[in-house]
């Protein structure tokens, strides 16, 4: 059977599986949200009423105690700051109102209004005529009436107006929340679910139909090991062992007829020649789906950070000499990147040399410490050294994953294939952006570091699982040991040097300085919670994952990668100036989906524009070791973003320093544009050397 049969199998497989996993979890996550959400609404409002029950006794008590002593009732002193200081305790509290037993009001706290005071003396009065407590429901609010007694009578009551508008704020709140965890539960159990029905389902029968192929055509040196116990593991072990046994009874009978005519030993030979027999090895067929669950776990537990890190270093702040406190806060973020740019050029020579998967493990060690340490962390620091710990891993295992991608893509799937890999870091920021906001309102800052910990120890168990071993070729091996030169050498492509001065290092500089720095920080400023501009930066990582395989498939049909980093470069700089002014919520939403739709142009055709320039340098240098500089010059955009952004911000404030940068952007990708459009031969004939 053909490749092309067994990938169009495989293919067709892998959609039903997608459609029917999908449908699924749609389903089976929407009931669950919808049956909680309607248990939190049921048990919402008693709980608030509980509530406010206790602080009404609080009230009572403090008010019968005062006339125990003798004080009239109408002539308390100081009642009313009393009512305001316990009303301020308690924003779903909208009033507090003290009346006689004949319903006039004689004190009261919060907006009461005629129409309050009116029910207070008719309506209002049936608790107290009735000795009893009493809630009754009004158009604002819910309204809890506690009586208060003297040694001989009634002498009024508490009334305590419960916002309505605050328990639907709640659930507003609540209804965000539970979508988020829908959304993510959704992606992260689609991804995870399609990733292990294509490791262990469409991939080894992809593979069985693969080596069957090559029996047809003639190709008997190829088996296959550890295909797994199901049925189609043990055909594929089947097979394999009589092709061993095959090559092994001819590597028997070419050693028993060593002594006969030359002409007998040349014919059997030929048939080895014209079968393979001999020389066996191992059919190896890579997919991109290896390292798909590793990648996305240990990003995951990266991103859950991003939404609070300006906030918990800004809870820790202490002053450091020649310093802004708009810069020191956006100190962490910035040697992060810092330390990312310096290991990714290492990492890349060591992927080539080690393998990915040996990377990926090693990588997971500095990484988890990290987590750890900035979990324990109390000044701003420790959290500078355990967040360098994490970024030395980090670029460790994202480069590793990034080179055994780019192995296996072909000149006509480049942006497809680096499609994956983009797309994979954009779910797992999505939903670690939006996970780790929603963490951080209930369990603190701390404890998400510490889960990060432990999502990042399960997906070095997937890398040690999925991660196949580079190759089996030592020549292979020795090759991608010994490139010629170092990988620094392809600064000398001019082309290279001005995609990363005019478009890679610019893109960065807003990603970090914009949406890491400042959305987090502007938004704060706006009144905001973690889990609100979680759900914000979010929206960044939601378009690329929707947005950017359409926009890849789109780039390889039109074979013009530059076209979409010019375009897509000019448009992220555009939202930053056009929306800035509207000092909001919506203004800032309005900006990061600018960015994220122009980012998923840009993003995987800007590392297959690379390959493509870079062709004979990669060649000669190594793949991997010139991803790994492209990876580095985009992490010193990133170092640059932060302390850039807080300059400025420290400089003109936060609205003039989007406008700054947007522009600064949108002027890169018009120079970009008109570098790169005066030849229409986008690949050096020669690279220097």
């Amino acid at each position: 059977m053909s490749t092309t049969a067994s990938n169009s199998f495989s293919k067709r497989l892998s959609r039903r599986l997608f459609a029917i996993v999908s449908v699924a979890l749609v389903l089976s996550a929407a009931m669950l949200s919808f049956y909680a959400l309607n248990q939190f609404e049921k048990s919402l409002t008693p709980e608030l009423g509980e509530k406010a029950g206790m602080v009404g006794l609080t009230i009572t008590d403090d008010i019968e105690r005062a006339v125990k002593h003798g004080i009239p009732f109408d002539e308390l002193v100081g009642v009313e700051p009393y009512l305001e200081n316990i009303l301020s305790r308690y924003p779903e509290l909208k009033y507090i109102a003290v009346t006689q037993a004949s319903g006039k009001m004689l004190y009261s706290a919060g907006l009461v209004t005629p129409e309050k005071v009116s029910f207070f003396s008719s309506g209002g009065r049936a608790g107290a005529d009735a000795g009893a407590n009493v809630t009754t429901e009004l158009k604002d609010v819910h309204d809890l009436a506690l009586v208060m007694k003297d040694a001989k009578s009634l002498m009024g009551s508490i009334h305590i107006g419960v916002d309505k508008y605050f328990i639907q704020s709640q659930l507003n709140d609540v209804y965000a929340d539970m979508m988020i965890i829908l959304i993510v539960a959704v992606l992260v159990a689609i991804e995870i679910s399609l990733a292990l029905v294509a490791f262990y389902v469409t991939g080894p029968i992809s593979r069985l139909m693969g080596l069957m192929g090559c029996y047809g055509k003639g190709d008997f040196s190829q088996y296959i090991a550890g295909q797994g116990g199901d049925v189609v593991g043990q055909i594929a072990e089947f097979l394999s062992a009589k092709i061993r046994q095959l090559n092994a009874n001819y590597q028997a009978l070419i050693a028993n007829v060593s002594g006969a005519t030359s002409g007998t030993v040349n014919a059997i030979q030929t048939i080895g020649v014209r079968y393979r027999l001999g020389n066996m090895n191992r059919y190896f067929d890579r997919d991109i789906v290896d390292a798909r669950i590793p990648l996305f776990i240990f990003s995951f537990a990266e991103e859950l950070q991003k939404s609070f890190l300006p906030l918990f270093v800004k809870q820790v702040y202490e002053p450091i000499p020649y310093l802004s406190q708009d810069m020191v806060i956006g100190l962490p973020i910035a040697l992060y990147m810092l330390v990312i740019a310096i290991v990714t050029p290492f990492a890349g020579a060591w992927s080539d040399r080690f393998g990915s998967r040996k990377i990926f493990l090693i990588g997971l060690i500095p990484a988890i410490a990290g987590f750890i340490g900035c979990g324990f962390a109390g000044n701003i620091y420790e959290i500078i050294l355990w967040r360098s710990s994490t970024a030395f891993g980090y670029a460790m295992i994202t480069i590793a994953c990034q080179g055994y991608i780019a192995a296996i893509v072909t000149r006509e799937n480049r942006a497809q294939g680096m499609a994956v890999f983009v797309g994979v870091l954009m779910s797992a920021t999505m939903c670690g952006t939006a996970i780790g906001g929603i963490l951080a309102d209930r369990v603190g800052f701390q404890t998400v570091f510490f889960l990060a910990a432990m999502f990042a120890a399960v997906a070095g168990m997937a890398a040690w699982r999925m991660l196949a071993v580079d190759t089996d070729d030592d020549e292979e091996v020795e090759k991608a040991a010994k490139p010629e030169g170092n990988g620094f050498a392809v600064f000398r492509n001019s082309r290279f040097v001005a995609v990363l001065l005019l478009s890679a290092i610019p893109s960065k500089i807003i990603l970090t300085g914009f949406l890491y720095y400042i959305v987090p920080l502007y938004l704060f400023k706006l009144g905001s919670s973690s889990a609100e501009i979680g759900r914000v930066m979010m929206l960044y990582s939601v378009i690329i994952i929707f947005a950017g395989p359409v926009m890849s498939r789109l780039v390889d049909f039109v074979g013009s990668t530059k076209w979409s980093l010019a375009i897509g470069s000019f448009l992220s700089g555009v939202g930053m100036w056009l929306f800035n002014d509207w000092q909001s919520v919506w203004a800032v939403l309005l900006m990061v989906g600018v960015m994220g739709l122009a980012h998923s142009i840009t993003k995987a055709p800007q590392i297959a524009f690379v390959m493509e320039i870079c062709e004979q340098d990669m060649a000669r240098l190594g793949r991997t070791a010139v991803l790994g500089v492209l990876r580095t010059m985009e992490r010193v955009g990133s170092f640059v973003g932060p302390f850039l952004a807080g300059l400025l911000v420290s400089l003109y404030g936060f609205q003039q320093a989007v406008t700054i940068l947007g522009i600064m952007v949108s002027v890169s990708a018009l120079i970009f544009g008109i570098v790169f459009f005066r030849s229409q031969n986008p690949v050096p004939k020669e690279s220097v050397s």
